[in-house]
This record gives C-alpha cells, sequence and structure tokens, in this order.
C-alpha cells in the first residue's frame, strides 16, 4: 500500500487512477479515503468501519488522505505504487526537485521467478557472480527448495532522483560455478556445451576476477537538463513503436536482401 497525505478522490480521478494501473499491466487498485471522520471506499459496503481503518493504517494511512492498495506479485506491485509515488510526488508538490539524491542499490536477488516460463530466471543475467554468503550451501540443494530466492548476486545499480544511471556487476571465473548457476536455470548438460561449452572452455583455461559498470550516458542528460523525456536528449530518438522518423525506419525489406539472408514473411491466416 501507499498513503497519500491530504489526497482526496473524485470518481473521475479514481477512473483515471485505475486506467494507469492496467497500462503498466495490473489487475487494478484498492483505495481507501477518510476525510472528515467518513470513510470512502469501493469496497466500503463489503466491510465494517473498523476493518476499513485496520486496512487504511495497515497501508501506511495517518490522518486524511487516501490509501492506494495493490495486490499480486511483488515485482508488479513495486512498479504500480513506485509509479504513484512518483505521480503524487510531482503532483502535490512532495518532491523538491531543486535538490540532487544519490543511491546505490546492492544485494539483489540472483533469481526471479518467471510465472509464465514456470522456471526461475536470471534477475541481472547469468554470468553475474554470486554473494559469497550465498554459496554456503550447493546450488544443486538450493535449486530444489524456495532457498534459491535468498541467493544474492554481486551486481549494483547508481540511481540519481529516481533515475537509473549506471548499473554493473562482477562476473563469474569459474567453470563449476558457471555450470552450476546454468543448471540451476534449467539447461541441460547437452544445451549448455551447445551453447556455452566455448566460454566454459576460456574460464577453464584461468580467468581473473572481473566485472565493471555501465553509464546511461542519455540518461545522464536527461537529469542535467531536467527534461520529461529520455527521447528528448537521444540523438535519433524512436517513437513508442520502435520507428525512426528521420530515417524513416524500418521500411520494407526488399526480395533480394531477404533472399540473401535466407528469410521469408508467413502471412497470417
Amino acid at each position: 500500500g501507499l498513503f497519500v497525505k491530504g489526497l482526496e478522490l473524485s470518481r473521475t480521478q479514481a477512473e483515471d487512477l485505475q486506467k494507469q494501473v492496467k497500462s503498466l499491466g495490473g489487475m487494478g487498485l484498492l483505495w481507501v479515503q477518510k476525510k472528515a471522520g467518513e470513510w470512502k471506499s469501493p469496497i466500503k459496503k463489503h466491510l465494517e468501519e473498523s476493518s476499513l481503518e485496520e486496512l487504511y493504517k495497515l497501508a501506511g494511512g495517518e490522518g486524511e488522505g487516501v490509501c492506494l492498495i495493490s495486490a499480486g506479485e511483488t515485482g508488479l506491485v513495486n512498479l504500480i505504487l513506485s509509479h504513484f509515488i512518483e505521480f503524487f510526488g510531482k503532483e502535490k508538490a512532495f518532491i523538491d526537485e531543486s535538490k540532487t539524491k544519490f543511491l546505490w542499490i546492492k544485494d539483489f536477488p540472483y533469481f526471479e521467478f518467471d510465472s509464465l516460463l514456470g522456471k526461475w530466471t536470471a534477475l541481472h543475467h547469468p554470468f553475474t557472480l554470486p554473494q559469497s554468503n550465498s554459496t554456503d550451501s550447493s546450488f544443486e540443494e538450493l535449486s530444489q527448495t524456495n532457498q534459491i530466492k535468498n541467493i544474492q548476486a554481486l551486481s549494483y545499480d547508481l540511481v540519481c532522483n529516481g533515475q537509473e544511471l549506471a548499473g554493473g556487476s562482477l562476473r563469474i571465473f569459474n567453470e563449476e560455478l558457471q555450470r552450476k548457476i546454468f543448471s540451476i536455470l534449467g539447461m541441460k548438460e547437452k544445451e549448455i556445451e551447445e551453447n556455452f561449452g566455448f566460454f566454459l572452455e576460456a574460464l577453464r583455461y584461468g580467468a581473473p576476477p572481473h566485472g565493471g559498470i555501465a553509464w546511461g550516458i542519455e540518461r545522464l542528460i536527461m537529469i542535467l537538463t531536467n527534461s520529461e523525456s529520455i527521447r528528448e536528449v537521444m540523438a535519433f530518438p524512436k517513437s513508442s513503436r520502435g520507428a525512426c522518423l528521420m530515417s524513416d525506419s524500418p521500411t520494407p525489406a526488399s526480395t533480394e536482401n531477404l533472399t540473401e539472408l535466407g528469410l521469408s514473411f508467413k502471412k497470417k491466416n
């Protein structure tokens, strides 16, 4: 939940918030409003006043305002509520845009569960070095339990005023450890050799500990120029559909180009 102090929602505003949530991939948004001791909520008729008050407090409510409540997978809920932190932060002037605040984010989970694929995937990428305290138990045992979610990665992000400026990680330099990571991701031995055999062989010969960080220069310029969108500072920005207005691309490929690349179009039925 997210509490917005002093907020008063009209029906039109509530409907607009629901549209914003659905545009982010959420199913909907529950809200509870308190004003002059009165409660207002789409679930008011289903709950006693004491239950509404308890829900309000659990979501961070204190005094008058509105609690916005989202449910679902952690990543999606965080995305929705962080969107409203920025949205209402600007609308209600809770954010002092004259200040610059930096933040290092670390201790990321190594794996996340993809409900669509029904398996664990690497949150950053599968070549990130796990933290040493995550390797005390064997990866084979962890992969068979819910403890896999407790494995942390040696990756890090630098954030400025809510915008990611840079990100990076330390890399795996041990062949055996790299194989274990691939195994947790559900890869069979044959698949590992076919796709990454060359890489594992290189690690076998010896690789030093290594890592790095990559900066988003355009994101930095966006912050320095107080631009609303990163497209404002890109040399050749693409539209939301991936089209380049300057070069008018993408354009249809010629038959000769398709033949050369061994490609063909298949018409939809």
